[in-house]
This record gives structure tokens, sequence and C-alpha cells, in this order.
């Protein structure tokens, strides 16, 4: 039914620490959106919506995020696995301001992904209190190792 479609923009979560003046999560950088929730996608719910076989005929797979970060999904990690596993020649993609998770976590992602992109270049300027890291930016060392990071921009 759905083989013609060979590439998924995915958005797994809602949440996410920053509060960047221009996203459409909070009101010009201050109160997140009443109607937004932090809410992300449980694995059981992602196996629901993505069939091992859609997924084995695509060719590319993104995780990003306009009105959340990937990386803030609990199951993030377990989503990238399953796409992997379902669809080893799958080019895999992460788009993330990189503030969360730790050295570990990075390393499994490597494991799975093609390419993760880290701009936090879009907090330059931005006021201290509008932007929380909740690692410290070394954490991302296991992907730089993996060579899988296609961007970086740390002008923060």
């Amino acid at each position: 039914m759905y083989n013609n479609v060979k590439m998924v923009h995915f958005e797994p979560t809602q949440m996410c620490q920053a509060s960047c003046p221009m996203c459409d999560r909070n009101k010009n950088g201050g109160e997140v959106n009443q109607y937004l929730k932090d809410e992300s996608m449980t694995i059981e719910g992602f196996k629901k919506a993505f069939s091992r076989e859609f997924l084995a005929n695509l060719k590319t797979f993104f995780f990003c995020g306009n009105h959340g970060d990937p990386i803030f999904a609990p199951d993030m990690l377990e989503h990238a696995k399953y796409v992997r596993e379902c669809n080893p020649e799958i080019n895999m993609f992460v788009t993330t301001n990189g503030g969360a998770r730790k050295p570990e976590w990075w390393e499994e992602l490597a494991k799975v992904v093609s390419f993760v992109s880290v701009n936090s270049e879009m907090f330059a300027g931005l006021p201290s209190s509008m932007v929380s890291w909740s690692i410290p930016k070394t954490a991302l060392g296991p992907v730089v190792k993996a060579s899988i990071i296609v961007s970086v921009s740390n002008t923060v």
C-alpha cells in the first residue's frame, strides 16, 4: 500500500530543554505553549505506527523536531534500534541541539544511526535562562569517535 514511500520525517516528542524565541513550543522564549504537551511516542506506539514491512521499504528515516528535540524522547534509542533492525541498509539521521543524554547513550546511538547533526548555534546570544544543558557537551564524544556527526556548531 505504501511501497512508494521512501522517506519519513518523524518527530518522536514535544519535549525540549530550550526556550528558543522563534520556536512554537513556547511564547516568545517564555512559557510553554499551552497547546503542546510534554509527551513522546512509546516504543509500543512506534511499532504500531511503523510496521516492519513499511520500514524495510524505506531509504531514509529522519528523527527531527519542530516542537521537541528527538533525543528527549525516552524511547528514542529503542525507536532507532527498531528501525535499524527492520532495515539494515536505511540511512538514519538525527537532528538535535545535543543538550541531553549521557556518553553511554550517545555511544549506543552511534551504533545504529547513520548521521547526527548537532546544532546549538541557535542558542548564540540567548540569555542563559532560555537554555538548559543537562550534560556537558563533551558527552558527544562517542558520536564524534564513530564519525557520524555531519555538523556541529557550538557557539554557545
